[in-house]
């Protein structure tokens, strides 16, 4: 016999109580029910431990006896069986399950409740669906993306129409950092259109306030700025150009912790925005001289416009759905944008370098 006096539950003992051995009974007699006396009837096996049936060959379990029905079920075998089988489903590695190649949503623009148009923005999993990789400039921020290891992603897919502005033109209207004072997006939480940049101008090493910066001649560049958010105050951050192939790339990447109101969200080097302007069809892998010029360099010819927005910011907590809803409207902005930088260098009644070019140009603004 033994006696357990941390356990809370009573045996369950074999027939009446006046049929119990009388060991069992002398045992309860010196054991009051406060101290909550176990008694091991001889007979049977001990709560929690396996025994042998006799109508039953092979092991059982017997489980204890609990109050409660939900402690009771968790404390039985079969459900301590199916949580150990969940356990090592969850455990299988990766590459025995099924995978399926992440679907790039069609491009276009969906209209919201209050009727503003914005363009269509999808969630990004491990694998980006619609930045593409047989460029140098997409190669780039798929490499970017995989370090980063980023809780929240989401990627946009848009067409810049064709307008007779040349990649170069592009290339430095987007270096007008000032340009991004007062751009919109929709706010879920206000259900209704805000300014998200209050504030923005170019900065220096040193944080003093700048110029607008120049393309530099060899296609690459990093430029500062300093921008006054809506959703997570004043941060500066860098933005990096390149452009090759007739292909433009921007990556912003913020310098110091984001927070909203007090509570940080976002670590310094932790917020990825990638913008990649693409010419449309055979020429991004770059023009071929024995064609003649090429049409996407010229500005006849439209082209794509990729976004992504990925950060590692706090999940399953309050304020994910927050952090979500930012990213979203923040990079259906960043692409309104461009449409909007891109729409200043327009020249739509200017020669491109043919005749034929020339009327392409005129016909796609009709």
């Amino acid at each position: 016999m033994e006696l357990d006096a941390g356990r809370t539950h009573q045996p369950r003992l074999q027939g009446a109580v006046g049929a119990q051995p009388e060991d069992a009974q002398a045992a309860r007699a010196q054991h009051p029910r406060h101290l909550q006396a176990r008694v091991d009837v001889p007979g049977r096996a001990p709560a929690g431990q396996r025994y042998r049936s006799a109508r039953h060959r092979g092991a059982r379990c017997r489980s204890p006896r609990y109050r409660s029905v939900v402690h009771r079920a968790l404390a039985s075998c079969h459900a301590r069986r199916a949580l150990l089988a969940a356990g090592l489903f969850l455990l299988m590695p990766a590459a025995g399950r099924p995978e399926t190649a992440p679907t790039c949503l069609p491009s276009g623009r969906v209209v919201g409740a209050d009727g503003r148009e914005f363009p269509t923005v999808q969630r990004a999993d491990r694998t980006l669906a619609c930045m593409p990789d047989d460029l140098a400039l997409g190669t780039e921020v798929h490499e970017r993306f995989a370090s980063l290891l980023p809780s929240h992603a989401f990627e946009t897919h848009g067409e810049l129409p064709a307008n007779g502005a040349t990649t170069a033109d592009l290339y430095e209207a987007l270096h007008a950092i000032s340009s991004l004072q007062g751009i919109r997006y929709f706010s879920v939480l206000h259900r209704g259109e805000r300014e998200l940049f209050r504030a923005a101008h170019a900065i220096d090493g040193r944080g003093a306030a700048t110029d607008d910066p120049v393309p530099d001649p060899g296609g690459s560049g990093v430029a500062y700025a300093l921008v006054d958010d809506a959703s997570f105050g004043r941060a500066p951050y860098r933005l990096e150009y390149r452009t090759a192939d007739d292909a433009i790339l921007l990556i912003v990447s913020n310098l110091l912790p984001l927070k909203f109101l007090v509570v940080p969200l976002i670590d310094a080097e932790r917020l990825l925005i990638a913008l990649l302007i693409t010419p449309e069809g055979p020429s991004a892998a770059g023009p071929d001289p024995a064609a003649g010029p090429d049409p996407a360099a010229d500005g006849v010819a439209p082209r794509h416009v990729y976004g992504l927005v990925a950060a590692v910011a706090p999940s399953n907590t309050f304020l994910e759905p927050v952090v979500e809803a930012s990213l979203r409207s923040r990079l259906a902005a960043m692409q309104d944008w461009i449409l909007a930088r891109a729409a200043t260098v327009a020249r739509p009644e200017t020669g491109t370098g043919s005749e034929a070019g020339a009327g392409s140009a005129g016909a796609a603004q009709g």
